[in-house]
């Protein structure tokens, strides 16, 4: 009996690391997933059309931090598309 806990304690952490990790990356994609969304809905109030797939993570933290902004319409517009074109 003592060798099967000692053997279940030893398994134990190598199976709930992998656990771990795939629900924190399943966590890192449903934030990216949300961050995409509500780009694309932002992104579509300005009238502008893109895949929001194909921007890189950094373009969409860039493209939130305007739109958290407190500058005009026209100048987060103008702001966000040069966001976008500079790949």
């Amino acid at each position: 009996m003592r060798k099967l806990i000692l053997a279940a304690a030893l398994v134990a952490p190598l199976v709930a690391a992998p656990l771990t990790a795939m629900a924190q990356d399943m966590d890192e994609m449903q934030a990216l997933t949300m961050l995409e969304a509500n780009t694309k809905n932002a992104l579509e109030g300005f009238g502008i059309e893109t895949d929001v797939q194909t921007l890189s993570i950094g373009q969409l933290g860039a493209i939130h931090g305007v739109l958290s902004s407190e500058e005009s319409e026209g100048r987060k517009g103008a702001r966000i598309m040069a966001i976008i074109n500079n790949n």
